[in-house]
Parts: structure tokens; sequence; C-alpha cells
């Protein structure tokens, strides 16, 4: 699934915080919803997933559990978003909120289990 480019990134010791466009050109729109364009949930797992790997170093497989995912409101094209993300390194566990200035779009805790080097599918 393609993602936007993040146009801006702010990192802390184990957080890092994205700023991205929702273009209204991106291949997961067309057909979620027929009268409507939705950015689907399983997308924005995707990109938590993604960029904990690309970005953070995450060495992790699939997620193992999801914990208290909520999806509180719609994302429609060409919206700007902030998407943060926390790894908790000691509890093998992804934190991250979907948001802008003045709505919380989703949130959630995603349990992982670590690829070591030897097992890993690189």
């Amino acid at each position: 699934m393609r993602m936007p480019e993040p146009q801006s990134v702010i990192q802390t010791e184990n957080c890092m915080t994205f700023g991205m466009q929702v273009r209204r050109d991106l291949n997961c729109f067309p057909g979620h919803f027929p009268s409507r364009f939705v950015l689907p949930g399983v997308v924005i797992l995707d990109w938590v997933m993604d960029l904990a790997r690309e970005k953070m170093g995450l060495r992790a497989s699939a997620p193992v559990q999801m914990e208290a995912v909520k999806f509180r409101h719609p994302i429609e094209p060409n919206r700007d978003i902030l998407l943060e993300i926390r790894y908790l390194v000691e509890k093998d566990k992804i934190v991250y909120r979907l948001y802008s200035d003045d709505t919380e779009f989703s949130s959630g805790r995603v349990l992982v289990e670590k690829v070591s080097e030897s097992n890993s599918y690189d």
C-alpha cells in the first residue's frame, strides 16, 4: 500500500511524529466505500508498522495483538495529518496516535514479535 511521503519528522528518544498529507490519488481510496473516499483502518495500521520498521529500526514481522485500537473519525482525502509512533522496546509494543490540530482520528497499541537476526526474512 503506497503511503504519503512524510513532509516533516519530529524525533525524540523513542517517539517519532510524521507530518503527511493524505492525498486523493492514494490507491487505497477507490472501492473502500462506494459513495465516499475514506482511508481504511487497515491502511493506517500498515503505515504504523511500515514507518516503525523503516524509520525506527523495528525488526518485527506482523503484529501479534492489537490493544485498544480505535478509529474515531474518518480520514478523507486532502487532509493534513500527524502520525505519532512510540516504540516501547522493553514491552515489544508500538503505541500510535493519528491526529490533526483539532481531531484525533485513530489511536492504539500494537504488540509485536521481534524477528531475531538469524530468523530475519530480509
